[in-house]
Order: C-alpha cells, then sequence, then structure tokens
C-alpha cells in the first residue's frame, strides 16, 4: 500500500471518529437537556401569559437529583423589566395535567438563571392530582427579574399524559397605604356613642394667664380657686361640696 493510500485511510478514519465522537456529544447533550415545547418564554408585569407543554417521556425520577434525559425537561421563562415594575403583582407557575386520579404526578423547581445549578428560588412537590404552583415575587430579595429555569420533573409519569404549564402575572400582596402626616389642624376621629369623653376648658382671656401651681389655691369646701393676690376667683359652677 503506498503512503498516499495509507495517509488517507488515516485521515478518513480520523474524521469518522471525530463525527461519530460530536454525535454522541450532542445526544448526551440533548438527553442531559431536554426542554419543553416551546423551549422559552418571556412574561411581563402587563402582558399575556406564557404556555408550554412537556415532552418528556419517562421513566419516573425522585426529584432533581436522579432527573437525566427523559424523565424531566425545562422552560426558559424570561421576567422582563425591572422589580419596580412588578410592584404589586407577581408570576403565577402553574403545572397542570389532565389525568387527575393520582396516578400521574409532575414536581417543579425553579431556578435562579438560564441553567438547573442556578440557586433554587421556588419550588412544588405535593402529592395528589395536582396543580402544582409556584409563585415568584420580583421585588422579594434574590428574586428580581430577568431568566429563570422552571425544571419539571416527571416523579410519576406515563408519556402519553404530558403536563401543561403556564405563566402568568397576577395581583400579588397589595402594597401598604403610607400613613399620611397630619396637618397643623387634624380633624378628630368622632367617637361612638356611649365612649368617656374627656375635655380641656381654658379660662377666659385676662384670667389666670400668669398663673399655675403653686401660686393657686383652692378652697376645699366650695372647690372654688383663688389666685392670691390677684382678687380672681375661678368657680365650681358644677356641684357644691357638703359639710
Amino acid at each position: 500500500m503506498s503512503k498516499l493510500v495509507l495517509k488517507r485511510s488515516r485521515q478518513l478514519s480520523a474524521l469518522t471518529l471525530f463525527a461519530a465522537a460530536a454525535f454522541l456529544t450532542i445526544f448526551v447533550g440533548i438527553q442531559r437537556s431536554r426542554s419543553a415545547n416551546p423551549v422559552m418564554g418571556s412574561l411581563s408585569p402587563t402582558g399575556a401569559a406564557q404556555t408550554w407543554v412537556g415532552t418528556g417521556t419517562g421513566p419516573a425520577s425522585l426529584d432533581e437529583s436522579t432527573c437525566v434525559g427523559p424523565n424531566c425537561d425545562s422552560f426558559q421563562l424570561t421576567l422582563t423589566g425591572t422589580p419596580a415594575d412588578w410592584a404589586g403583582k407577581k408570576a403565577h407557575i402553574v403545572i397542570s395535567w389532565p389525568n387527575t386520579s393520582g396516578q400521574t404526578d409532575y414536581d417543579v423547581f425553579v431556578h435562579k438563571g438560564n441553567t438547573t445549578t442556578g440557586p433554587l428560588v421556588g419550588s412544588a412537590a405535593t402529592s395528589g392530582p395536582g396543580p402544582e404552583v409556584v409563585d415568584l415575587d420580583p421585588n422579594q430579595p434574590g428574586i428580581g427579574t430577568g431568566v429563570f429555569t422552571v425544571n419539571v420533573v416527571y416523579f410519576l409519569a406515563a408519556p402519553p399524559d404530558q403536563y401543561t404549564g403556564t405563566a402568568t402575572a397576577v395581583a400579588g400582596v397589595p402594597l401598604p397605604t403610607p400613613t399620611p402626616s397630619p396637618g397643623s389642624t387634624p380633624t378628630p376621629t368622632p367617637a361612638p356613642p356611649g365612649t368617656a369623653r374627656f375635655q380641656n376648658f381654658v379660662a377666659p382671656p385676662g384670667f389666670g394667664e400668669d398663673a399655675g401651681e403653686p401660686s393657686v389655691g383652692v378652697d376645699w369646701l366650695t372647690e372654688n380657686v383663688i389666685r392670691p393676690g390677684s382678687g380672681q376667683t375661678f368657680s365650681n359652677s358644677l356641684n357644691a361640696v357638703l359639710p
């Protein structure tokens, strides 16, 4: 065999091995990062809901630690805008499925970022007919806006019974209304009938303007208040003290 034929044979073998390795890498990558249909979507505080469906085929997966290939899939959800745009709102994620007999069950884990290795910011893994629900409040610490990965685990599911995912912007906990600062003369709130009342009665102009304890005296028989040396007496006109 000539050197030229041997060289071309080796080149062909190397090319074949490279193509096979590339195909295997892509195949394994697809199996390990199976995506929902569609693979991604964006949700704004005032925009339309996002909907996707599962594409996994099983078998069952206990949780994310055993979630590889067709027994789970992911949807990339982007919350647009800033946290201030989401004030009083939240992203409401629902994973539901048609078989509600209890023989089908999915779990959902939401991660910050575009991979399932990002920080876990929400999850739902309850048993029963579902649905699984996760709420994201962009104004909460560690949440914010941006890209999130909604990872759905086929905990107990048959291929024909695929889940449907929805993400909707809904009203959240209402923001507290700031207490207005009182004015210079705030209007008092009327008290209910029968409520005990306390009132202050001020002396007329020119009386007792410079008087105070201990420069005043009280006649314990009449309860009249006398300011010594001023000639001013404040009488008790309500009741008399009996001897």
